[in-house]
């Protein structure tokens, strides 16, 4: 039987590769179902690489500071990046040129990612305001009932409902609609790339179009 959990890395990695069929044979049905509208329509499949020149854009035009926002350990990684945006003329050149023994790959591809969606750690709040479903089956619609009524924070099943929530609620939903906002622009697609998707679309119900 063929493996149904499979890591996110291993999907893209085999869509990076053209091996589409095989990718979707590791999905459950309703999920491959939902990755081939989101293909049909435009949206699939995301790959970062689409957006590597927007993201030395945002870096090129970031200050020394915008840099040192973005290391929490206050270790100088932020100078190596600065140095390297302002000398790559790849995303990959960036990287190569920003990487020591020291530091992962992981982190330093996090660090750029949180400067192209114009996030710095002291964004995050403390706590958790809401939780936010992205997805649900039939069962899951039938638990969501249940946690509208014991969750310890709002849940979200509507983006509309943000406004109803405090300040710190509303300003992390914002960040979710930029970083979306950007997302999209990898989009094969572009066409498809409108602004502001976020605050129009609902969670993905597998297995019925019936909203939780």
């Amino acid at each position: 039987a063929p493996d149904t959990h499979p890591s996110a890395s291993g999907l893209r990695a085999l869509l990076r590769q053209g091996k589409r069929e095989e990718a979707l044979a590791l999905l459950p049905p309703a999920m491959a179902r939902a990755y081939e509208q989101e293909e049909a329509a435009g949206r699939a499949p995301v790959f970062w690489e689409n957006s590597h020149r927007a993201i030395l854009a945002r870096l090129r035009s970031m200050t020394a500071a915008d840099f040192a926002a973005l290391d929490q350990g206050r270790e100088g990684l932020w100078n190596r990046l600065y140095d390297a945006s302002r000398a790559a003329a790849s995303l990959p050149e960036l990287l190569a040129a920003a990487k020591t023994k020291r530091y992962a790959m992981a982190r330093l591809r996090r660090m750029v990612l949180w400067a192209y969606l114009g996030l710095t750690p002291a964004d995050m709040p403390e706590r958790v305001p809401y939780l936010r479903v992205l997805a649900a089956n039939g069962t899951g619609c039938r638990l969501l009932s249940r946690m509208r009524e014991t969750a310890a924070v709002p849940v979200l099943t509507k983006p509309a409902q943000v406004r109803r929530l405090g300040p710190e609620a509303r300003h992390l939903f914002e960040l979710e609609v930029r970083a979306t906002d950007l997302y999209t622009l990898a989009y094969p697609r572009l066409s498809a790339a409108c602004g502001g998707t976020e605050w129009r679309e609902g969670p993905v119900i597998l297995g019925g179009p019936a909203p939780c």
